[in-house]
């Protein structure tokens, strides 16, 4: 609660929206935050988009939604790992992850709010593919 308080009141002090998310990133960096704490900023704090390539994918779907929503796994035909497929689908995912996904006795973890939280802000952005990872998902601590 103070880390999230502390690093939200330096993330809102930044100057310019466009460099916001560039210095909230920056401040991340070998802080030692985990990658929940990092989701949780960029959930209630970012101005700019949540896209799939820099946050979504490597903080979602890799680690959680792979295991079943991947080529190799048993849902191989809705592919998370494949950007257009997960955007024809990010309204669906967004509003089963809510309740039902991933189904109760699944091997991964459910989903914090803050990520469900995540997707949700994605929907409403218009569903961005973005670049890449931003530094503060390559740098959170799994």
């Amino acid at each position: 609660s103070t880390l999230f308080f502390s690093i939200s009141f330096l993330y809102t002090s930044c100057d310019g929206a466009k460099n916001q998310m560039n210095n909230a990133s920056s401040l991340f960096t070998g802080k030692g935050m985990t990658c929940i704490e990092v989701a949780e900023v960029l959930a209630y704090e970012s101005s700019e988009p949540i896209t799939y390539e820099g946050v979504l994918k490597p903080l979602i779907f890799e680690p959680i939604c792979a295991s079943c929503h991947s080529p190799s796994g048993t849902m191989s035909t809705r592919n998370w790992l494949d950007y257009s497929t997960a955007q024809q689908h990010a309204r669906n995912i967004a509003s089963k992850v809510w309740g039902e996904m991933p189904p109760q006795g699944a091997e991964v973890r459910q989903l914090t709010t803050a990520e469900k939280e995540l997707l949700q802000k994605w929907v409403e952005a218009g569903t961005p593919r973005g670049t890449g990872p931003i530094p503060a998902v390559l740098n959170c601590e799994k």
